[in-house]
């Protein structure tokens, strides 16, 4: 069993959720719908952020510092993370094709579920037809968390990792 600390999970943990749901759930549908419509090269950048923002995310979870350049990193080879690897090695997108961004596509799945399965809580799904009121619920009681424990506010307007 394991145990979570309160500050963690109204941090580090509430973070990756809020990007998980709004960026990579949403990106997940959005690389779909451009696979769909023929447009790789769009579906191929999606992919590599998608695969950037989720190696960030795995960094927020183990305490690392937030770094907003990792994608950049990631083509100048200054990390060891596989992930970020894998996008450095990639073509540039108007060579990409379809099989290497639906290869890519599962290993934005594989790595979202790792992450999912590293916090205390399920994640709602954000894109619904009814809107977003189910999961603002959650984000109220995630703010009351954070002032209890003496936490700043969460910046909404900065999801972006």
């Amino acid at each position: 069993m394991s145990v979570y600390g309160a500050r963690w999970v109204a941090s580090e943990a509430m973070e990756v959720s809020v990007v998980m749901a709004f960026g990579i759930d949403g990106g997940i549908e959005d690389i779909e719908g451009a696979l769909g419509a023929g447009d790789v090269p769009t579906a191929f950048e999606a992919t590599l952020e998608a695969l950037a923002t989720l190696a960030n995310m795995r960094l927020m979870l183990n305490g690392a510092l937030r770094s907003r350049g990792l994608r950049r990193l990631a083509l100048l080879g200054a990390t060891d993370d596989p992930v970020l690897a894998l996008i450095g090695s990639t073509p540039p997108a108007i060579e990409a094709t379809e099989e290497l961004v639906e290869s890519l596509l599962e290993t934005v799945r594989a790595q979202s579920n790792e992450i999912r399965a590293a916090l205390p809580f399920e994640i709602p799904k954000m894109r619904k037809p009814d809107g977003l009121f189910p999961t603002l619920r959650v984000a109220k009681e995630l703010e009351q968390l954070r002032h209890r424990l003496g936490l700043p506010p969460y910046d909404w307007n900065d999801l972006r990792v």
